[in-house]
């Protein structure tokens, strides 16, 4: 999958082509970044609806590529060091959102299936 970033996009733009290819994966957005395994504060996160010069001092325009094989980590560090956007991914577990912190070694893909197992019934 790829996500094209850049200063006109706003974070809900992100956050839906995100969702495209791991519909029970979200995107979170936040004022400040954080470390591997460190999960992030609920009151800075930012609005859906903030567009991304507004919330990025690196105003760099790429295409970001990312796989089902990618580190849960790995795509949060990437997006702060090359795009300037703090994110956590978070996870759909037994029907409410939960941070992935703990299991950030964990492919994205891997999260993909474990929110399957933990919301069939």
């Amino acid at each position: 999958m790829i996500i094209e970033i850049d200063d006109y996009k706003t974070i809900d733009d992100l956050q839906q082509k995100f969702s495209e290819c791991f519909p029970l994966l979200k995107l979170e957005f936040y004022a400040q970044p954080h470390h591997w395994y460190e999960s992030s504060e609920e009151k800075k996160a930012l609005s859906r609806y903030s567009q991304l010069d507004q919330i990025r001092k690196n105003h760099t325009h790429g295409f970001y590529e990312f796989f089902s094989q990618t580190r849960t980590g790995s795509f949060e560090s990437e997006l702060r060091d090359k795009y300037g956007l703090h994110v956590q991914i978070f996870r759909k577990q037994f029907g409410k959102w939960q941070q992935t912190t703990d299991t950030d070694q964990l492919t994205l893909g891997e999260q993909q299936n474990l929110a399957l197992m933990h919301n069939t019934h």
